[in-house]
């Protein structure tokens, strides 16, 4: 069983422990700054892309959403590994920024993620 790490497009300042080679990384829009200033190259992007503007890396999966949408570019993330099997802890980086309505909405976020690992699996 492997972790899923999340990388988000808000404030962040390193690591605090590294990224094991199993672990299943997944950027979500702007994170992908992060991953990249890294090194890392994540195994899935997604979002809207309105808060980054780079290249996208080729190779991997990526899912373009509108920016007129329901959800988070966080949440889909979240949703995102359902899909993805082995997935024993989620790790969400980077997740708070300066928008107040992104703030309000993890909550939403946080519910569904104690649903996806009622199995016993942690997050955190």
């Amino acid at each position: 069983m492997a972790n899923c790490v999340i990388f988000c497009a808000g404030g962040f300042d390193g690591l605090a422990k590294p990224i094991a080679h199993n672990d299943y990384i997944i950027a979500a829009d702007g994170g992908l700054a992060h991953t990249q200033a890294l090194g890392l190259t994540p195994h899935a992007v997604l979002g809207d892309f309105d808060s980054y503007s780079g290249k996208l890396p080729e190779g991997i999966a990526i899912e373009r959403f509108p920016v007129e949408k329901d959800d988070t570019d966080t949440m889909l993330a979240t949703q995102f590994i359902e899909g993805v099997d082995n997935v024993s802890n989620l790790h969400l980086l980077a997740v708070y920024g300066s928008r107040n309505t992104l703030f309000k909405g993890h909550g939403h976020i946080f519910t569904f993620i104690r649903s996806l690992f009622r199995s016993g699996a942690e997050y955190q």
